[in-house]
């Protein structure tokens, strides 16, 4: 299997793991790695084709590759940085209260009213 890799994943390659990729390492890999999720061509309600990437996760050295593997190339690859960067993952960790909505304009003129109201009984 000839694989290529794009533009984008040599990018992030050289950012996130630290090296420059080359297609046989990148092979072997994939090779190595835990297959998580297949490649699959899918169509969505209106008939429109869409693509959902292979996933491959490698535990040794702790990276995930998105390949389309109908065009046999790596699209891109998430490591511990992208983790980091995030801070954790959702529902992991701190949980993040959510934002108070603002009352919409019938509710706020509502409330102010309410308030004046009570001001002048207190009155």
């Amino acid at each position: 299997m000839l694989i290529r890799l794009s533009e984008h994943f040599c990018e992030n390659w050289l950012e996130r793991v630290g090296n420059w990729p080359n297609r046989r390492l990148i092979k072997r890999i994939l090779k190595e790695s835990v297959p998580v999720h297949p490649c699959r061509n899918l169509y969505d309600e209106n008939g429109s084709p869409y693509r959902i990437f292979a996933i491959y996760w490698h535990p040794d050295i702790d990276v995930v590759i998105k390949v389309d593997e109908f065009e046999n190339r790596a699209v891109t690859v998430l490591s511990r940085e992208n983790y980091e960067q995030r801070n954790g993952f959702p529902g992991e960790g701190k949980i993040n209260e959510p934002k108070k909505r603002k009352p919409d304009k019938k509710g706020r003129k509502a409330l102010l009213y309410r308030r004046a109201k009570e001001r002048a009984m207190s009155m």
